[in-house]
């Protein structure tokens, strides 16, 4: 599913995928996450996650290999958020496009606190950071910043840290430009 995205937005998404694991952690067997969900392998939450038929294929046919089963749902997952962003940002949703035109044009430290938002809570969750979005759209990184921590995410005591870490990833996108 990775070769959805183009040559030039593989080092971001190695990053973006290296970060994930150590943020999520790899777990072979389900266990219960800080939420009460049944969990596994990188943060793959067992109650909310759509298998594709793709996907549940592969868990029959590499059953005794979980740490494979893990790096390709962990692709799968990252390439479904990219791939959901682009759109977004991309006018598929038919919002007036403003200053961001696309995702892929976005600063990588911005598309990696995205993803990483995305792949932890969800792409319509990730929704809801309507004024975040804005902000981003409008390359405002300073506010966008704000707007990460200034949540339910950001003042949560389990992912509070995390939404510290992305609102500075989105501050240092200030240099980028």
């Amino acid at each position: 599913m990775m070769n959805k995205l183009s040559k030039q937005s593989e080092a971001w998404v190695k990053i973006c995928k290296d970060r994930l694991k150590v943020k999520e952690g790899y777990r072979a067997k389900p266990y219960l996450d800080t939420k009460n969900n049944p969990t596994c392998f990188y943060g793959i939450n067992l109650k909310t996650y759509r298998w594709t038929q793709a996907e549940a294929l592969y868990l029959v046919n590499h059953r005794t290999k979980p740490r494979e089963i893990a790096e390709f749902l962990l692709d799968n997952h990252v390439a479904d958020c990219v791939n959901g962003l682009g759109e977004y940002f991309g006018d598929e949703y038919g919002r007036p496009l403003l200053s961001a035109e696309s995702f892929e044009v976005l600063p990588d430290n911005a598309k990696i606190a995205l993803v990483d938002m995305c792949y932890n809570m969800g792409f319509y969750d990730l929704m809801g950071f309507e004024n975040m979005l804005s902000a981003i759209d409008r390359l405002d990184w300073y506010s966008a910043s704000i707007e990460c921590v200034d949540s339910i995410y950001g003042r949560d005591k389990d992912t509070a840290s995390r939404a510290k870490e992305n609102a500075s990833l989105l501050l240092s996108c200030k240099e980028e430009i």
